[in-house]
């Protein structure tokens, strides 16, 4: 058994995070440890991490790609699973998935399809056709893609191909599966996780789309510097 670091970047989730942690502590897979990355959050988040027995690296407002290359280098396991932290396991064996396709020759890493809780029928919807662009993206080749909600890979390749791109405002996970493609090959699992809904039902289905595909377009196209300098982070983790 191999074991797996899960890393957790988080702001201010106390509400979302515990049924995350608890989702963990069902898994078979014994052998595991937690990390949550902290933005700097002022409620109880990382008092409830702690009582689930995750380790606490404190970040420093940079963004998702700094947030987890920071949470991967006090990583001890040989797989890293970057997890968001408004996500829930859907069954008990994840872990196992996980582990397993890592022994496939040639897999580097891996992604997955995902349903989304707590959403009105616009939200779902958006949510749906996400994943599917996410699962057709990697099952006819036409360009990797991941989803940073839940993202594994080997340890080594990891530190091999340089982390998280912390320049980019969005899509790091995506941009981190176009390098691992370059070293082997990607896997795209079926829906091991269920994701929040908050976004399009806080923000609306227009606006996240504008925030989200805007970027997706210039990334999608092969325009990461351009998407660098016209997008910019904001937020803590």
């Amino acid at each position: 058994m191999t074991k797996i670091s899960v890393i957790i970047p988080a702001l201010n989730e106390e509400e979302y995070i515990p049924k995350l942690l608890e989702s963990i502590e069902r898994q078979t897979y014994e052998d595991y440890e937690v990390i949550l990355c902290d933005g700097g959050s002022t409620d109880d988040t990382v008092n409830v991490s702690k009582e689930h027995g995750a380790k606490v690296v404190e970040g420093d407002g940079d963004g998702p790609g700094a947030a987890r290359n920071k949470g991967a280098r006090k990583a001890i396991g040989d797989i890293m699973l970057f997890i968001d932290s408004d996500v829930e396991l859907t069954h008990r064996k994840v872990f196992d998935e996980v582990e397993e396709s890592l022994m496939r020759d040639n897999i580097v890493g891996g992604t997955s399809t995902w349903k989304v809780h707590d959403a009105n029928l616009r939200a779902k919807l958006g949510y749906k056709a996400s994943s599917k662009i996410v699962f057709y993206l990697n099952k006819l080749g036409i360009k990797p893609a991941a989803v940073g909600t839940f993202l594994f890979v080997e340890k080594e390749e990891f530190q091999r191909i340089g982390g998280f791109d912390e320049e980019l405002p969005f899509h790091e996970d995506h941009d981190l599966f176009d390098k691992l493609n370059q070293e082997g090959e990607t896997v795209c699992l079926s829906k091991t996780h269920s994701t929040s809904g908050r976004r399009v039902v806080e923000n609306g289905l227009m606006n996240t789309a504008r925030t989200y595909f805007i970027p997706s377009f210039y990334y999608m196209i092969g325009k990461e510097k351009r998407m660098k300098e016209k997008f910019k982070f904001q937020g803590a983790v």
